[in-house]
């Protein structure tokens, strides 16, 4: 009983410090538990949302990667997994573990949203289109998020050839 409280109280500072925008110290505060023998995904959760937060994202992979042992095939990591490849244009490992995660978790427009993006990336407009396609037969409002993704990723290509 009392480490189930323990968890739960750490868990609530962590939820605090992410909130309060505290990213180094959810970070530390994340990893300590781990260290200490907190068996739970939010721990890992919160430092790799915090590393990704915080711009580290060859060191929110290494976590992902320890996560994805410990808690094979979560959905949640294996979508923070895709999104960390994806920034960090291993695009071929963010589409797998992407497609893992919609199979684990069917019609999640995140992971959709972020398979889109993976394709725009690779010039694949056409692949890309039949994510955004399923994102808009959810809901017809969200035709923006197709566009803004193709306008984000035309700025980010222009940013990246200059």
């Amino acid at each position: 009983m009392f480490g189930w409280f323990k968890k739960e109280s750490r868990i609530s500072q962590l939820n605090k410090l992410f909130k309060q925008k505290k990213y180094v110290e959810t970070i530390q505060l994340a990893a300590n538990s781990i260290n200490e023998g907190f068996t739970s995904p939010e721990f890992y959760t919160f430092q790799i949302w915090s590393l990704m937060e915080t711009k580290q994202l060859d060191q929110a992979k290494l976590i992902s990667d320890q996560a994805l042992k410990s808690y094979e095939d979560h959905p949640v990591f294996l979508a923070l997994d895709g999104e960390i490849c994806y920034r960090l244009e291993i695009f071929d490992r963010a589409h797998k573990s992407l497609i893992k995660a919609l199979e684990y978790s069917p019609g999640n427009l995140q992971v959709e949203y972020l398979l889109g993006l993976n394709f725009v990336a690779q010039g694949k407009l056409e692949e890309a289109s039949e994510y955004f396609d399923s994102i808009l037969r959810y809901d017809p409002t969200l035709l923006q998020t197709r566009l803004l993704s193709m306008a984000e990723h035309h700025i980010y290509m222009t940013r990246k050839s200059s």
